[in-house]
């Protein structure tokens, strides 16, 4: 099961959208019939949240910013989603959809490569 880390910020009160899209992220990686390369979500703050996961053709770790903000603000399809909606939209098309490294930003000083999280929208609606 995939490391829930919130410890590291005060800020994030008890039931937040962000904890609460991370208890549906992992609650929807359980119900998966293969294996998800998820190796941590770290709650940020109230309406965010990173995901880390590994990728069979890259050594660097691989990640996804969430925020609640975005999904609110820019048009796409999960504007009127649910948490579950969005949960299984992130480990399906996020997390276990094949990449090609050129849609990750360089590893940051962490070694996560991040996928543009506005890029990841417009390309699933």
């Amino acid at each position: 099961m995939p490391k829930l880390d919130q410890s590291s910020n005060p800020a994030v009160t008890m039931r937040s959208w962000a904890l609460q899209l991370a208890d549906a992220i992992a609650e929807t990686v359980a119900r998966q019939c293969r294996p998800v390369p998820l190796c941590s979500v770290r709650v940020v703050g109230d309406d965010a949240l990173e995901i880390t996961f590994s990728t069979p053709y890259d050594t660097d770790l691989h990640g996804m910013r969430v925020d609640r903000k975005v999904i609110e603000t820019i048009p796409s399809r999960l504007m009127s989603s649910s948490l579950g909606e969005i949960a299984f939209d992130v480990v399906t098309m996020g997390i276990c959809e094949p990449r090609r490294n050129e849609e990750f930003c360089e590893a940051d000083e962490s070694g996560v490569r991040w996928l543009p999280f506005l890029t990841w929208l417009a390309d699933i609606s």
